[in-house]
C-alpha cells in the first residue's frame, strides 16, 4: 500500500451545509437473492423470501451504523456523530472532527483505520455467510413459514 494523505480523504456535503470526511459505504451488490434462499430454504415462496431478506438488509444495515458511532467512539471518543448521508444513505459522514486541512498523521491514520474498518465491515454484511447466519439466528424461515410455534412436551 502506498502513503495515505489528506488528498485521499472525500468529504461530503448535504445541501448547502458544511463539509465533512465522508466515507462511501454504498452497498453495490448483496450477496444472496430470493432465488437462491429459495433453492435453499424450498419452503418459501418469493414473497417470502424477500420479506426475509429485507429484514436480514435492515438487521444488518441497522447493526452496521450502531457499530460505526461505536468505532468512532472508540478511535476519537465521545462527542462526534456519525451521520448516514447522501441520496441513498451510501456515506458515513463523521460530524465534530477538526476540518481535514488540520490534520496530523495521527488523525490520518485514525481516518484510515475507520475507513478500512468500515469498507471490511460493509464487505461482511454483504456475504452469502453472514446473510445465512442471520437468517438462521433469527429464525426467519421458520417464522415466514409458521413452524416457529414451540410444541410443549407432557
Amino acid at each position: 500500500m502506498g502513503s495515505y494523505s489528506k488528498d485521499d480523504i472525500t468529504c461530503h456535503r448535504d445541501r448547502f451545509g458544511p463539509r465533512h470526511p465522508a466515507i462511501n459505504v454504498k452497498v453495490r451488490q448483496w450477496g444472496y437473492d430470493a432465488e437462491q434462499l429459495m433453492e435453499d430454504e424450498p419452503a418459501l415462496d418469493k414473497v417470502q423470501a424477500e420479506a426475509i431478506l429485507q429484514e436480514v438488509y435492515t438487521v444488518h444495515a441497522t447493526g452496521f451504523w450502531d457499530d460505526a458511532q461505536w468505532k468512532v467512539e472508540e478511535l476519537w471518543g465521545r462527542g462526534l456523530k456519525v451521520y448516514q448521508e447522501g441520496r441513498s444513505g451510501g456515506w458515513l459522514v463523521v460530524h465534530g472532527l477538526p476540518d481535514v486541512d488540520e490534520w496530523d498523521g495521527k488523525m490520518l491514520m485514525k481516518w484510515r483505520s475507520l475507513e478500512v474498518w468500515a469498507k471490511a465491515e460493509v464487505k461482511h454484511r454483504c456475504s452469502i455467510e453472514a446473510i445465512k447466519e442471520t437468517i438462521g439466528e433469527l429464525a426467519l424461515v421458520e417464522i415466514a413459514t409458521g413452524v416457529d410455534e414451540l410444541v410443549e412436551v407432557q
